[in-house]
């Protein structure tokens, strides 16, 4: 899939409940190949032109042009844990769109039930050897509709783990 997201019910991490996600609450989160997780609708764009384009409330571990087509370009996998609380999604040696090499990066999001409804967000990565999806640099921010949240962006971010 390229350009794509799946809605996924997160109810189970949560006491059967929703979260609340900076004063509103969800029952589900879309999940994006392009590296960004909303809340209330998909977004498709791959083009990560800044966070303050995306309509809806939105967690960018790694906003970019992330193409999962083919057989070797990885894939993204999700676990909702009611035992644990928690909500994964991983993206695994997932390729940038038209990366003729074998450049890949792995990162993930967990997010974690804190008790009344809220959660809180981690990010993690492991090999990141592409920044660029072809269309911008990758961004990774926090936002709701009213106001962005701090930000990071990686223009030119390389890192491999020891």
């Amino acid at each position: 899939m390229d350009d794509g997201s799946i809605a996924i019910d997160i109810t189970a991490a949560f006491g059967g409940g929703p979260i609340t996600y900076f004063g509103q609450t969800y029952t589900e989160i879309y999940i994006n190949t392009n590296g960004l997780i909303t809340f209330g609708a998909p977004v498709t764009s791959y083009t990560p032109t800044g966070i303050d384009s995306i309509t809806v409330p939105a967690i960018a571990p790694f906003w970019s042009d992330v193409d999962i087509r083919g057989t070797t370009d990885g894939d993204i996998y999700w676990d909702v844990d009611a035992t644990t609380g928690k909500v994964t999604i991983t993206w695994l040696d997932v390729a940038s769109y038209g990366n003729n090499g074998t450049d890949r990066n792995s990162f993930q999001v967990i997010l974690s039930d804190t008790g009344g409804d809220d959660l809180s967000v981690e990010f993690i990565y492991g090999d990141i050897e592409w920044t660029n999806g072809g269309f911008g640099s990758a961004s990774v921010e926090l936002r709701t509709v009213a106001r962005r949240q701090p930000s990071l962006s990686f223009p030119a971010l390389m890192m491999t783990p020891p």
